[in-house]
């Protein structure tokens, strides 16, 4: 094997051919394989006839609704000033009532941490209502693929009913198994901050902002089904909690301990990313509309938007979460896991064995709660961390 050498500046240095080598055709591959991307049109920034048409149904279908649910907010606040006067009476005593949403996709969700961990427990001090924003089985998005251990559940309407609906106790649960969409709108200032990926990555990156929008829109779906189900109902929600189709609860979630004061919104403190941990949240009814309906309507709205996005760098979901909470004036508070203990998990079979990816709880496990037997349990259902080059593979 030959040595050969290479002077910089006065210095000998041996150059290893065959590394040498090596390294310069696996740079060829992965050019062969980012080449495309680095010149594919950005949709962000030019989009075609075809994207452009799309965006603008989706805007004009948004105001519609919007328009509705204006007028049958503006019907709720006006029954809840009369429950509230009767209340005032003595006439009878309000059911204190919690609305539950989960968002993401029937093929990753995890049903029973959220059945042994939020329903069971709080179903002594609330009414819950459960309402599933979930696009079909069969469909699955990835943002971060390389946390995707491969398995899927195939979850049918009847099977999520038969699962949650006992644990209710008189509350509803709605299952909206609406399609996502394949191309919501793409905003051009996003998409170039974002924190993932190579700058010329604009598939990629434009792909992950997809998999954002369409959790906004579930989040939108939620608020829908929350306006109308106050209104046929003449009541309020005193408290909402917002969780993911992949959320996994290690312990308890005491919604009755929070003490949640009006506009107060509660997030982790753990994984923000330089924003607000968006995967879980809890708030008090008052923060319905802001959180829920006002990440979409935002997004699509031009003067809206930059006016969130003066001054702050969206990088992430956690940032434009955070951004939106500061719009619109909502009051934040963090918590410890302690308070919100939960982790994301990844589908390990059609059973319904999970585990959870390493990357998912946080440096120094700051995610997990500070008791033993938890982090045990937790220790135990780790996912198997892939080799780096099986994980980048999976990535493209």
């Amino acid at each position: 094997m030959g040595v050969h050498y290479i002077v910089f500046v006065g210095l000998l240095m041996p150059v290893n051919r065959p590394l040498v080598e090596a390294a310069t055709s696996q740079a060829r591959r992965n050019a062969t394989i980012i080449a495309p991307m680095f010149h594919r049109r950005m949709s962000a920034a030019q989009p075609s006839s075809d994207e452009r048409a799309a965006w603008e149904a989706q805007k004009h279908v948004l105001g519609d609704e919007n328009a509705v649910l204006h007028r049958l907010r503006g019907e709720r606040f006006r029954i809840e000033n009369e429950a509230q006067s009767l209340l005032r009476q003595g006439a009878y005593e309000i059911q204190r009532r919690a609305g539950i949403c989960v968002v993401g996709q029937a093929a990753r969700l995890e049903v029973a941490s959220k059945v042994n961990h939020v329903l069971i427990p709080n179903t002594l001090y609330y009414t819950i209502d459960v309402i599933l924003a979930v696009s079909p089985s069969g469909t699955a998005h990835f943002a971060n693929n390389f946390t995707d251990t491969g398995a899927r559940m195939a979850w049918q309407p009847e099977d999520m009913r038969a699962q949650l609906e006992p644990f209710l106790a008189g509350g509803k649960l709605i299952i909206d198994v609406s399609a996502q969409d394949e191309a919501p709108f793409l905003r051009r200032h996003y998409v170039s901050q974002g924190d993932r990926f190579m700058k010329q990555e604009v598939a990629r990156r434009e792909e992950r902002t997809r998999s954002h929008v369409r959790q906004w829109w579930s989040l939108w779906r939620c608020h829908k089904h929350f306006v109308h189900m106050e209104r046929e109902n003449k009541f309020r929600y005193d408290v909402l909690v917002k969780m993911r189709d992949d959320s996994f609860f290690v312990d308890h979630l005491d919604i009755n301990a929070q003490k949640l004061q009006l506009d107060e919104a509660l997030f982790r403190r753990c994984n923000r990313h330089y924003g607000l941990n968006d995967k879980v949240a809890l708030m008090h009814g008052s923060v319905e509309y802001k959180f829920f309906a006002r990440h979409i309507l935002d997004w699509y709205d031009d003067a809206a938007f930059e006016k969130l996005a003066l001054g702050v760098l969206l990088k992430n979901p956690e940032g434009y979460t955070k951004a939106v909470m500061r719009a619109h004036a909502v009051k934040v508070r963090t918590v410890m896991p302690e308070a919100m203990p939960a982790l994301t998990c990844r589908i390990v079979n059609n059973q319904g064995k999970v585990c959870i990816p390493p990357s998912k709880i946080g440096v120094m496990r700051d995610c997990v709660p500070n008791n033993f037997s938890v982090r045990r349990a937790v220790a135990s259902m780790l996912c198997d961390q892939k080799p780096r080059a099986e994980r980048m593979q999976r990535r493209e």
